[in-house]
C-alpha cells in the first residue's frame, strides 16, 4: 500500500484534496514529504491578497516552496488592444499574488514579454 499515506489518504491522486483549502493542501504535501506546490490561477486570479499572505505563511512554516501559474487567458500578440491590456492585468495580478505568497520559484516563458513587444 505504498500509494496510501499513514492516514489512509491516496498519495497518487491530488484530487483527494478536492474542496480543501490551499493551506490544507500545503500541510498535506508537507505530511507526505513533498516540498513544492504550484498555485494555479487557471481561469482567473481569485485569491485575495490577505489569503495569499496567510497561505504564504503556512508554506514558509511547512517549508514548501511555491510557484504561480498565471491564467491561460493571456495573449500579448493579439491585434485587439483590450485583449492585450486584459492580459497585462492578469500577469500583474498573478505577480502580485506570487509576491504575497512569498513564492521562491519563478518560471520564464518564451518568448518573453519584451520579445513580443519588440516584434
Amino acid at each position: 500500500m505504498h500509494n496510501v499515506d499513514d492516514k489512509g489518504r491516496d498519495c497518487r491522486n491530488p484530487l483527494a484534496l478536492k474542496g480543501k483549502s490551499t493551506g490544507e493542501g500545503i500541510r498535506y504535501l508537507s505530511d507526505i514529504g513533498l516540498d513544492a506546490l504550484e498555485v494555479e490561477f487557471v481561469r482567473r486570479v481569485s485569491m485575495k491578497e490577505e489569503t495569499a499572505l496567510a497561505v504564504g505563511e503556512i508554506a514558509r512554516t511547512a517549508k514548501i516552496d511555491l510557484s504561480v501559474h498565471a491564467p491561460y487567458m493571456i495573449n500579448l500578440a493579439s491585434e485587439d488592444p483590450k485583449v492585450i491590456l486584459d492580459s497585462i492585468s492578469r500577469i500583474k495580478l498573478s505577480l502580485d499574488r506570487a509576491h504575497a505568497l512569498g513564492h521562491r520559484l519563478l518560471y520564464s516563458i518564451r518568448p518573453t514579454i519584451l520579445e513580443v513587444y519588440q516584434r
